[in-house]
């Protein structure tokens, strides 16, 4: 507040100067005739003074209403930029859920986060599923029955009304999540259903909370928000390992002492499980011609093998591109990319969605490491343009230019 009130205290100043430069103006005039127009000044600079008084306590209370002004939003943005959710313990829900008795919650927003759990553990998981099975289940229900909340971000949203969506009841009871709520509701169920499961909660370059989960005897990644699907799941960040997940920009420790278990595997992720061959880029136009050509939103996974020459992440990032410029007539297309060096090929997981609010160019992948190889691949654009034009139909436009993507050779 000092530079505050300095500024009132100039305001101040800069009118009383100006009165002070008025009567000095004067002055002379007044000296030459004193006797004469000492009693008719009086009056007047009795009024200047008042008025003078009356425009500093005008603007001083502006000052103050601005100041305070200030403060509240400076304040509120503060809070936004340090704003950390708590992580939901789930104990005391889980514990009712093994005994199946909830008796024992106090707590209304439990209790209700317990009835939802039970009724939808009892909807989505069959007798013999296994755990990957489950894990899957629960993903896609996740996936489909949330929408996430970016007004629980907002710094200057009414901060009167309570918001849950870094909760399981935001996601049972409205439907409505952050990041943070996606993790601790996937952990609630993993919890029920007796598979490991953590929450790996990263602050350090804005908040991003998803979950660590063991299938298999080995752990994976699984973050629903990076998902990158519309109507359907492209599991683009279900089950992968630490090397796919280190493409996004949230840090956490992973150096000698790591704060969670290495995970080192793609076994069960589906998009590596199920991904197709696809000998070369010019023939993702005839894979995707193959899918959405009844109108209705439908994904497929390939893999591709790096031409030579070029580096992983360099061509994994030119498909991802390449994907995101294909358009089809009423339909868009939505692709999640990554590169795996442990099998060496690029993964895409495409899906051709009936239109929605899909930017193409929202790429959450952030910063690949440095010592990555991201040498790109020589590809015949005008081929590929043709190759669009003959799968896809004379509607098909392929907008692409690689000069807006790339700077010899770098991002």
């Amino acid at each position: 507040m000092k530079s505050k009130r300095v500024l009132s205290f100039l305001a101040v100043l800069a009118i009383t100067a100006s009165g002070c430069a008025s009567s000095e103006g004067s002055s002379s005039e007044s000296q030459a005739d004193s006797s004469s127009l000492a009693g008719a000044a009086e009056a007047p600079a009795q009024s200047v003074q008042n008025d003078d008084s009356r425009q500093i306590e005008n603007l001083s209370d502006q000052i103050e209403k601005l100041s305070k002004r200030i403060d509240d939003l400076e304040q509120k943005l503060k809070n936004f930029s340090n704003n950390v959710h708590e992580i939901y313990d789930d104990t005391d829900v889980i514990e009712a859920y093994k005994k199946s008795d909830s008796s024992a919650l106090t707590d209304e927003k439990d209790k209700f986060i317990y009835d939802q759990l039970t009724a939808t553990v009892k909807e989505i998981i069959r007798d013999g599923m296994s755990d990957y099975d489950k894990e899957k289940a629960v993903y896609y229900y996740l996936f489909k029955n949330a929408n996430y909340n970016y007004k629980n971000l907002n710094p200057v949203e009414d901060d009167t009304i309570e918001d849950y969506s870094h909760t399981p009841y935001g996601f049972f009871h409205d439907h409505s999540v952050i990041c943070v709520g996606y993790a601790t509701t996937f952990k609630l169920f993993m919890d029920a259903l007796g598979i490991d499961c953590d929450i790996i909660h990263s602050t350090e370059q804005g908040e991003h909370a998803w979950n660590i989960v063991k299938i298999g005897g080995e752990w994976h990644h699984v973050d629903v928000f990076f998902d990158g699907g519309q109507s359907e799941p492209l599991y683009g960040a279900f089950n992968v390992s630490d090397s796919v997940k280190q493409q996004q920009h949230y840090p956490w420790n992973t150096g000698e002492t790591p704060d969670f278990p290495k995970c080192n595997s793609l076994k069960y992720n589906p998009v590596v499980k199920e991904a197709k061959e696809c000998k070369s880029v010019y023939d993702l136009p005839k894979q995707i011609a193959e899918i959405g050509k009844d109108g209705k939103a439908g994904v497929i996974y390939l893999k591709l093998p790096v031409p030579e020459g070029a580096g992983l992440y360099g061509f994994s990032q030119q498909v991802e591109n390449i994907l995101s410029n294909i358009i089809l007539e009423n339909k868009q297309l939505c692709n999640k990319c990554f590169a795996d060096p442990e099998t060496g090929f690029c993964y895409a997981a495409i899906g051709v969605e009936i239109p929605k609010d899909l930017d193409p160019d929202d790429d959450n992948r952030g910063d690949i490491p440095d010592d990555e190889d991201l040498r790109f691949a020589d590809i015949d654009y005008d081929r590929l343009s043709e190759e669009v034009r003959t799968a896809l139909g004379g509607e098909a436009e392929f907008n692409y230019d690689p000069d807006d993507y790339y700077d010899n050779g770098n991002y």
